[in-house]
């Protein structure tokens, strides 16, 4: 039994090292295999996270160039469903450089609820895999959508327009129909129209006012306005010719009318009594045109009569003059003239042949006082040929009677006198200039509202300057007519200079609440946000103040306009300026609300996109998506 059991014993010792030597043998051969199987998945990760990264990078970059797709066609206005699909797709390829994109299918859409525009742009694509490919997957499908919204707030917008001769300039700085005026009219056409949705409808309510200005601005004229100040028309005198009485003859008549009655008690009784006779002739010594005119007057002095009597005497001399050239600049450039040779005709008096002192005749009637004695050879003056024609340069209201004497005209005493004359408001084309400023008030550059006891806070009516300025249209939410008018407008003349000021001023109020325009919600009211789009390009010089164009007079009417600017933000406007080729820069950067809505172009091609930037600005779009 002992034997057996270590018998048995060593077997199993050795079955034991056996297996354990076989064991140790399959060992080494399964770490190959397990070894070979690990590279294998190993490899297959590293390729899985290279081409998972090149998807994720792909995806973004497919995302970046869907975003460029729809923020571009958000200001595209009423542009066709086509067109803006064209203008995204084209947008987006123009960010998209991956080449292993491809399979590329891109839609535009777009949605409109209240005053929210939503465009999404959706994109799907194919990504090429690398190591994809070795598990029979050659591609991964992505897609991304790109949404922006662009909310037009409840606004109230004036547009403030350069309308001064300069503006009728090409890129030349040349007189020409396709000039400033015109890429202004369609820059403004083109923001106008991104208002309206694809139907053509205001949701957002936007209302809309525009004030073409030079140194004027023109509302509708109406001779009942109560916040006019009229001023005061004036005199003067006037001639109507006829056949053998030409100008000449009845500027001495006028001359004769004035002196006749200069020395009695009632002017304007011995005025209404005179009457005149002239006749032409050629003198024989030396051969020149005269013109001879007496005129009589009378006047009771008690029971007498007294009759006064003046003849006056001149001739007209021709003269040749020879000129170089010479050049003079105004609004709308320098102009030339290359000279010549040529012709002038003066009046001159002839002392020799005159009335030096009013004769004075007296008697109990008139006939031998010699008031209806008249040289023989003459004809009366016509009866309507001396009037008073009436001057409006200082107002439309009416005049009281006036005189004024000229003390030394050829040495006798000249009367003016001028009669009471009813207004002249109905010839009022309703142009208006800047209003009054001084110590303590500053109405030329407020919105302060006016007050009838307060005629220096009144808008000052005077004669247009340029024939070409449209009337200033008040906020309307009709932006469908606001965009017609806009096509009407015109550059202005010689005549039409810059004063920017009353542009702001006139911009302040077409967005107040108060009279005369009164079209605005209140200042302090939160739910409406209230801009002003001023475009010029012009230098600042003329305004009331200094009416003759002048670059000299730019530094006072920039005072003037920055203090506009100044009020005008002060009221919560937000101030977008553009400053088209001409201009102060400095003065016109610090009239903005911020430098980043100032905008100084060069040429008149840049308004669209100028123009466009500020209608962003206003709509506040932003990607939602």
């Amino acid at each position: 039994m002992a034997l057996l059991s270590v018998d048995i014993a060593k077997r199993i010792a050795r079955a034991r090292r056996d297996f354990g030597r076989a064991f140790v043998r399959q060992t080494r051969g399964n770490v190959a295999v397990i070894f070979g199987l690990s590279v294998f998945v190993i490899l297959i990760a590293i390729g899985g996270a290279i081409d998972f990264s090149r998807v994720i990078i792909a995806r973004r970059q497919l995302q970046d160039s869907s975003d460029a797709a729809v923020l571009r066609v958000m200001n595209m206005g009423k542009s066709t469903d086509a067109q803006r699909q064209v203008a995204a797709d084209l947008a987006f390829t123009d960010n998209l450089k991956n080449p292993d994109v491809y399979a590329i299918n891109k839609a535009l859409t777009s949605e409109t609820i209240g005053n929210t525009m939503t465009e999404a742009y959706t994109v799907s694509a194919k990504v090429t895999t690398v190591f994809g490919a070795f598990l029979g997957m050659d591609h991964v499908d992505i897609a991304v959508v790109s949404k922006a919204q662009s909310t037009m707030s409840k606004s109230e917008i004036a547009f403030v327009l350069d309308s001064t001769g300069s503006m009728g300039l090409d890129a030349n700085g040349n007189p020409s129909s396709n000039n400033r005026m015109t890429a202004l009219q369609a820059s403004v056409d083109s923001v106008l129209s991104s208002i309206l949705n694809s139907s053509g409808v205001n949701v957002s309510g936007t209302k809309v006012a525009i004030v073409p200005f030079n140194t004027q601005v023109k509302i509708k004229a109406d001779t009942s306005y109560p916040f006019i100040d009229w001023g005061t028309q004036s005199l003067g005198e006037q001639c109507t010719t006829s056949t053998g009485f030409d100008s000449y003859a009845c500027s001495v008549a006028w001359d004769a009318f004035d002196k006749v009655c200069a020395n009695a008690k009632d002017v304007a009784t011995c005025r209404s009594n005179a009457k005149g006779v002239y006749r032409t002739y050629t003198n024989a010594s030396d051969g020149l045109p005269y013109y001879e005119v007496t005129y009589k007057a009378y006047e009771m002095d008690g029971g007498t009569y007294k009759v006064y009597s003046i003849t006056q005497t001149y001739f007209t001399k021709t003269t040749t003059k020879t000129t170089g050239a010479s050049c003079y600049t105004n609004e709308t450039g320098q102009h030339c003239s290359s000279g010549g040779t040529s012709t002038s005709t003066s009046l001159n008096y002839s002392k020799a042949l005159s009335s030096q002192a009013v004769a004075v005749s007296t008697g109990s009637n008139l006939n031998n006082a010699g008031y209806n004695t008249m040289p023989g050879g003459t004809k009366g003056v016509p009866s309507n040929a001396l009037s008073f024609s009436t001057n409006n340069n200082a107002g439309y209201g009416q005049s009281a009677a006036t005189s004024s004497v000229n003390n030394n005209h050829n040495g006798l005493k000249r009367l003016y006198y001028y009669p009471a004359t009813a207004d002249s408001k109905s010839k009022w084309a309703g142009c208006i200039i800047d209003r009054l400023h001084g110590i303590g008030y500053d109405y030329d550059a407020s919105a302060d509202p006016y007050t009838t006891d307060i005629p220096r806070s009144l808008y000052t009516a005077r004669p247009c300057v340029d024939g070409n300025l449209k009337e200033v249209q008040a906020l309307n939410d009709n932006i469908t007519t606001a965009r017609s008018f806009v096509k009407t407008m015109k550059p202005g003349g010689n005549n039409a200079n810059t004063n920017v000021t009353i542009g702001i001023q006139w911009g302040m109020e077409v967005l107040s609440p108060d009279a005369p325009m009164t079209g605005g919600v209140a200042w302090n009211d939160t739910s409406t946000k209230k801009y002003m789009i001023v475009v010029t390009d012009g230098i600042n010089n003329a305004n009331r103040d200094y009416p003759s164009y002048s670059d000299n007079n730019a530094p006072y009417v920039n005072a003037r306009m920055s203090l506009a600017c100044a009020n005008a933000k002060a009221k919560g406007i937000t101030v977008f300026v553009v400053k088209l080729i001409e201009g102060d820069s400095t003065v016109l950067r610090q009239c903005a609300s911020k430098d980043s809505y100032f905008y100084d172009l060069t040429s008149a091609s840049q308004l669209n996109a100028a123009l466009s930037s500020i209608f962003e600005s206003i709509k506040k779009t932003r990607l939602t998506k």
